[in-house]
């Protein structure tokens, strides 16, 4: 029994806990409310009152005295919470009682939508709210969120906290972190999720960003590194002409008026931790927040309509669902009588409502409430006496917001001024069927004018606008004149006695010229789409092998006739296989279509069967040709220079391809088996990436060249007509090499590229410049059974409902009509219509070497603008090359700052960068702080990291980190804070991230890796490989090598609550030899250590 001593300790400890109020429905939440008190009793020692009397039951002075005295009340929010009920004191009399006493609340939202409007008034979703929505109602299997109570009990500290500062005796002043009252459900849940809500959300707050909307807008330079260039560069821009005025710093904006959010940015801010940052930045990049509730056209600013009409869809209750169905059925019904309901956000129905009963005119209202119910049919003219004013006008564009069957609307000289043609305005942004639209004699006026520029920005059905005599004015003159360079469906536009310069109206109309010019292809396209789809006829044929091995040569024999006049010409003039010119080189890669004619010697061939239907595959095509036309081909080919491998990726990314490599016989085997090896799994690599892929694997073929003068130990041996095919019933070539053939055969690159491609299993060795020779007709017939596969694969153009965006486009890529590199992160956004003007004008230039004719001049890999207007001139502006190379991530500028008193841009271009020896770092006494990663594939997976994902990689770094950053052929350097900041490409299988610094900035160490392992992980999506953490015994010592641990070693280290990892390496120093790393977890800077270590060092300074 307890003494009265203990007693009395035990109620004053009780008195001195916090106090929590928690406010349920008790049928709705009575299990959850009890879980909750429980973990906030037992785990975190708060006094709970949750009243546990039945409905119905009487506890009122119980509940009021709790409701006093309490420190914080939780309001579990669900559908009925506030709802008046028999009883003396319900949640409608907690929560009035709450708001009326400005008791700090809590408020936990259980459900999509609150059903009693009187708590949806003083529980808006504009407030900050913990969004829990149980899986299962079941109390055996309802467990709470494991961040629920820990943001309840911060919420308690921060109002200590802030009584404490207010008080001011005996206390320090702590700036108190409040949550954000402004931002919009959506945007809340999301930062909830990364209990991010009172640090970054505060942040985002003060810029105005208050959805999910803003948020990506605000981000879009994250994502895309040409816009993080060119925001980094406004950026520059404006701080520098603030220095020169005295005004302080800004950040560039987005379309919206938002600034873009930016690393450095946001490391000025106190509030937020790099920690935070690294995960903001993350989840921003990945755009997670599509797994919310969004609009889909993202175009609405409030996402209130959005949920509501979230919450209806998901309404369980099937009576009500049946009585909405009922009620629907009614209107439509009363369609000539009243509006229709439609879902909020789109249409104001309220103010739709007003303005509409104070129209005036009878017809008109008439007219304006059938566009509103769809019943108006394609065309209403409402002329000269209806004067609809701008109330009138504000009834119709609600209506617009909403109808899908009116295509011609008539409104001259309707009184419609600046309040109309605002509304007029904004309804065109969402209206996606008015196609003619007549606004001609009214007063708009130069702001209604403005308004209409923007719509047009944003429409895409409307192809002829009339404004004549609406007083629009100069300002407004230019603004058309600029959306039309986006706009490109208006075609017909009047803009006559507006006040508008003839230079303007000169500007207005060559653009609606050419509108004009699109109108018929996308008119051809439409008619593609009605009458259904067609077959693809063409095969694509990529040729690839390193340089002057005979392939453009291969691909001219190839175009020419095989018949016997020809062949002798032709052995006349070439007998030896080698370059016609070996100082003239393709520049990038040259595209050729052609049809591939057949002598009468060709035979019939076998193809490798697909894995995925091999009887189909192995059919005999030899049987169709006979009804087939010459088979038409779309031929790439690829320079082999090192430097132009960087742009081949772009292309091999394409299951529906047919890759034809060249090795040189005249080199020795170990050369030759490199070379297949290099490009087998360049192609690989480039396929795993892919985005969309074929059920049928591409073929490979390989062709030796310059089979007329072999290396003495390859040997070369003629088919004998009772040879035996290969086991797949795959035709032998009239010649073979053994020594390639069981290269291709072996179980080693079956292992590695049977799953990806069908590799022909011999070499067909051939002279290139020999037309009529037996190997060149056997490659005729390769290619013609895989042209033969590809019309039977019976490849289409999508239906319409399949096709508009994506569907189109990749279906002309697949064509060859328009390069699209969906696989690439930083050109996802861009398709190139003219492919072999991209690749071999613009690209072929810009990366060639010196030795070319046509090259740009490059001091290590930085060229002027002066020089792109030298080799760029007379092709295209070059600010457009700079954008094309830019987006591709080939090129970026650098800061005006790295070169004082030059005029001149400059642009740098990492795959031009000369070789220099590698830059590590010297020792620093005053660095405690080291950590790495390695991306390292494995033999096994048969993949390489392509040439071009490096100098991508360092365009993408240069954004992140100082200006002052300096790269070379294989690395980069740079800083971030006082982080310094080290990658290098080890080989074409290894990549390594290195950072050290001061103690005092081991947070600022964690962002920088991150960021720059974001930033990688982005280019080499797709690409199996594994994760090492470096050793940090390693780095610290210098070593130029450092051993690695898997990641997943680390990490189940660290679950066993291990404290030491070690591991077996080869030692650099001595070959041949092992020796054993050895690291304490701690020092690894692994994620979760960190941030484990960040919540618990006070003493850190940022």
């Amino acid at each position: 029994m307890s003494s009265p001593k203990s007693m009395q300790r035990k109620a004053s400890q009780r008195s001195h806990r916090k106090k929590v109020f928690i406010s349920l429905r008790f049928g709705e939440a009575g299990h959850a409310g009890k879980l909750l008190q429980r973990e906030l009793e037992q785990v975190h020692g708060l006094d709970v009152f949750l009243c546990d009397v039945k409905p119905g039951g009487n506890m009122e002075e119980e509940i009021i005295t709790a409701l006093a005295v309490c420190d914080l009340a939780v309001i579990m929010g669900t559908k009925t919470y506030g709802k008046k009920t028999p009883s003396t004191f319900s949640t409608f009399e907690e929560l009035r009682f709450i708001t009326t006493e400005r008791k700090p609340f809590f408020f936990i939202k259980m459900c999509e939508r609150l059903e009693e409007s009187f708590a949806r008034f003083h529980l808006p979703d504009s407030i900050s709210f913990f969004q829990w929505i149980p899986a299962s109602r079941d109390p055996e299997s309802m467990s709470l969120p494991h961040d629920l109570a820990p943001a309840i009990v911060d919420k308690l500290t921060h109002i200590s906290t802030s009584s404490s500062a207010k008080g001011g005796k005996g206390h320090s002043s702590v700036i108190t972190r409040q949550l954000p009252t402004t931002l919009d459900a959506s945007l809340t849940q999301w930062l909830q999720r990364y209990n991010m809500l009172s640090s970054m959300g505060l942040v985002l707050e003060k810029r105005n960003i208050t959805s999910l909307h803003k948020l990506e807008q605000a981000t879009e330079a994250m994502r895309n590194p040409r816009k993080h260039a060119l925001a980094k560069r406004r950026r520059q821009q404006q701080e520098q002409q603030g220095m020169k005025r005295g005004e302080q710093r800004s950040n560039p904006k987005s379309e919206g008026g938002l600034q873009q959010l930016h690393e450095s940015m946001l490391m000025k801010e106190k509030e937020l931790k790099p920690a935070e940052i690294a995960k903001f930045r993350r989840a921003c990049k990945a755009r997670t927040w599509h797994n919310n509730e969004m609009d889909s056209e993202g175009m609405v600013e409030s996402t209130e309509g959005v949920r509501g009409q979230a919450a209806e869809k998901q309404e369980d209750d099937e009576e009500e669902y049946h009585e909405e169905e009922q009620e629907e059925m009614q209107q439509q019904q009363q369609a000539s009588v009243a509006p229709t309901p439609v879902r909020e956000g789109v249409a104001d129905e309220t103010l739709f409502r007003e303005c509409l009963q104070k129209v005036s005119d009878e017809d008109a209202k008439e007219k304006i409430l059938s566009i509103w119910n769809n019943t108006c049919g394609e065309e209403v003219r409402l002329l000269w006496g209806n004067n609809l004013g701008d109330i009138g006008g504000k009834a119709l564009a609600e209506a617009l917001k909403v109808n899908t069957t009116l295509t011609g609307l008539y409104l001259e000289n309707n009184d419609l001024g600046l309040e109309a043609g605002r509304a007029i305005a904004e309804a065109l942004k969402f209206n996606a069927m008015l196609a003619v639209l007549d606004l001609s004699y009214n007063i708009l006026g130069p702001e209604g004018g403005k308004a209409i520029a923007k719509a047009l920005k944003v429409n895409t059905t409307l192809t002829t606008l009339d404004l004549y005599n609406n007083g629009v004015g100069f300002e407004a003159g230019i603004a058309i004149a600029e959306a039309l360079k986006v706009n490109t469906t208006l075609t017909e536009l009047d803009v006559d006695d507006n006040f508008i310069p003839g230079k303007i109206k000169s500007a207005i109309n060559s653009a609606l010229r050419r509108n004009k010019k699109l109108a018929p292809r996308m008119q051809e396209l439409n008619a593609l789409l009605e009458y259904g789809s067609v077959p693809l006829s063409t095969a694509k044929v990529f040729v690839c092998g390193h340089f002057g091995i005979g392939k453009t040569t291969l691909i001219k024999t190839l175009q020419s006739s095989p018949h016997v006049f020809n062949t002798m010409v032709r052995r006349r003039r070439k007998t030896y296989d080698e370059p016609d010119r070996p100082d003239q080189r393709t520049p990038g890669i040259e595209m050729h279509n052609f049809a591939l004619k057949r002598g009468r010697s060709s035979g019939s061939v076998s193809l490798t069967p697909s894995p995925v239907n091999a009887a189909e595959g192995s059919e005999d095509s030899s049987r169709h040709e006979t009804a087939l036309p010459p088979c038409k081909l779309r031929v790439y080919d690829f320079a082999g220079q090192v430097e132009y491998h960087v742009v081949h990726e772009l292309l091999f990314a394409d299951h529906n391809a047919v890759f034809v490599v060249c090795v040189d016989l005249s080199k020795d085997m170990a050369n030759v088996e490199e070379s297949v090896l290099y490009w087998l799994r360049f192609i690989k690599t480039r396929l795993h990436q892919a985005v969309h892929r074929s059920p049928h694997p591409p073929h490979v073929f390989i062709v030796g060249t310059k089979a007329d003068k072999p290396h003495e130990h390859n040997t070369l041996v003629e088919t004998a007509a009772e040879a035996i095919p290969h086991a797949s019933g795959v035709s032998l070539p009239p010649m073979q090499f053994p020594s390639g053939d069981t290269l291709l055969q072996s179980r080693r690159l079956q292992e590695w590229f049977g799953d990806t491609m069908r590799i022909h299993p011999h070499v067909i060795p051939l002279n290139c410049h020999d037309l009529g020779s037996a190997c060149m007709h056997h490659l005729r017939d390769l290619l013609h059974a895989t042209w033969l596969e590809v019309v039977q694969q019976d490849i289409q153009v999508p239906k319409v409902v399949e096709l508009i965006g994506e569907g189109l486009q990749l279906y002309l890529h697949v064509r060859g009509d328009i390069l699209w590199f969906q696989s690439i992160p930083s050109l996802a956004d861009h398709v190139f219509v003219s492919p072999s003007w991209l690749l071999s004008k613009v690209v072929g230039p810009a990366l060639a070497p010196a030795h070319f004719p046509v090259h740009l001049r490059a001091r290590e890999g930085r060229v002027m603008f002066s020089e792109m207007q030298r080799v760029f001139g007379r092709v295209m502006d070059p600010d457009l090359v700079v954008d094309v190379l830019s987006s591709m991530l080939l090129c970026y500028e650098e800061d005006a700052a790295l070169h004082e008193g030059n005029g001149d841009r400059v642009f740098m271009l990492p795959s031009r960068l000369e070789w220099r020896p590698e830059r590590l770092w010297g020792e620093d006494g005053s660095v405690e702080v080291f950590a790495g990663r390695r991306l390292q594939i494995a033999q096994h997976h048969g993949m390489i990291f392509p040439p071009g994902v490096f100098p991508r990689v360092q365009s993408r770094i240069v954004q992140c980190l100082d200006y002052t950053t300096s790269l070379w052929q294989t690395g980069f350097f740079g800083l971030l804070s006082s982080v310094e900041c080290l990658g290098r490409i080890v080989s074409d299988t290894c990549i390594d991230l290195w950072v050290r610094c001061p103690a005092t900035h081991k947070e600022h160490a964690w962002l920088a890796l991150d960021m720059m392992l974001s930033e990688v992980e982005e280019e080499v999506e797709g690409i199996e490989y594994d994760h090492l953490v470096l050793s940090h015994a390693h780095l610290s010592s210098y070593r130029r090598h450092p051993a690695g641990y898997p990641l997943q070693d680390v990490e189940d280290a660290a679950a066993a609550g291990e404290t030491l990892i070690i591991r077996s390496v080869d030692d650099t120093s001595s070959p041949g030899k092992k020796e054993h790393a050895r690291d304490e977890l701690k020092n690894l800077l692994r994620e979760d250590l960190f941030l484990a270590y960040v919540a618990d060092a006070s003493d850190v300074c940022v």
